[in-house]
């Protein structure tokens, strides 16, 4: 449902009007993803010494990749997805399987590749459908093989979600090539209503609808979906993506879980040493 909803609004609006929504919820997704990592942040706050290389390096890549405006957000945006679509399953599933883990991020990797072959063309030359679709038949296979493996309950809910995603870009290999904008918007689409039920249950759903709605109608009157005050052109607002696209896609690797463990080992503590390293206030707001 999310996805096509995403497709639809990358298909009837214009493209200035794409790059506008996409600049309005990036300002929203980015902003609210910091903010509500406050347990994280506190943490890393009081135990900055702990982390302190892999916070350098952080830095350091925010601040090159601002400067020379590259590597292309394309590409950036493809290990984003990747970490956070994968690694979101695998706590779903309550699995902790490394080979399974690597097998799905090696389908969401080929996926986004193949559903946005149009994008990829413009940095390497294009390939033939038939290697797509045979490195795609291979990364289906690869994933559906470790599932039947380690076969339980959850697999079968599983077996569906991983299925859903091939079939969707075996369509589009048929068909035509869809954009990053549609993958895009179905990425902020998907993680704006994603912490919904847990926020629920902490009653603060309405400040974050609240804020969501803020921030997003706000960017937006600077936008060709508004007044477009200030006369922002494209070219602006994709700069200014690509900036607050920078900084989120390294800032998330010590604020997000949704990352392979050897990566959340460098910012995450060991829940055993929770209570020694850090007070209950710390962590006393939920991410």
């Amino acid at each position: 449902m999310t996805g096509s909803f995403a497709w639809c609004l990358a298909e009837w609006l214009n493209l200035a009007q794409v790059v506008g929504l996409i600049f309005a919820l990036t300002l929203s997704h980015n902003t609210l993803a910091f903010a509500y990592s406050s347990q994280q942040r506190g943490y890393l706050k009081q135990n900055w010494k702990r982390h302190l290389l892999p916070l350098v390096l952080i830095g350091s890549a925010v601040f090159a990749t601002c400067w020379y405006g590259n590597p292309p957000v394309y590409f950036l945006f493809a290990l984003h997805h990747m970490f956070n679509e994968t690694y979101l399953s695998q706590e779903r599933f309550k699995q902790r399987d490394g080979v399974l883990a690597f097998a799905r991020a090696s389908l969401h990797f080929v996926c986004y590749f193949t559903l946005t072959r149009l994008n990829l063309s413009y940095f390497v030359p294009v390939f033939d459908k038939a290697l797509f679709a045979c490195t795609l038949l291979a990364a289906t296979g690869f994933v559906l093989f470790i599932l039947a493996k380690k076969w339980n309950e959850e697999s079968r809910a599983d077996l569906l979600n991983e299925l859903l995603l091939p079939a969707i870009t075996a369509w589009s290999l048929a068909t035509k090539s869809l954009t990053v904008d549609h993958l895009v918007l179905y990425h902020f689409i998907f993680w704006a209503l994603h912490p919904i039920p847990r926020l629920k249950k902490q009653s603060k759903l309405l400040s974050y609808l609240g804020w969501t709605s803020i921030l997003s109608g706000v960017a937006a009157l600077f936008t060709p979906l508004g007044p477009h005050w200030g006369n922002i052109t494209v070219a602006g607002m994709s700069y200014l993506i690509g900036l607050a696209s920078f900084f989120h896609f390294f800032s998330s690797f010590a604020l997000s879980r949704s990352h392979p463990e050897w990566i959340k080992r460098w910012f995450f503590p060991k829940a055993a040493t929770v209570v020694a390293i850090a007070s209950p206030k710390t962590f006393s707001k939920s991410a």
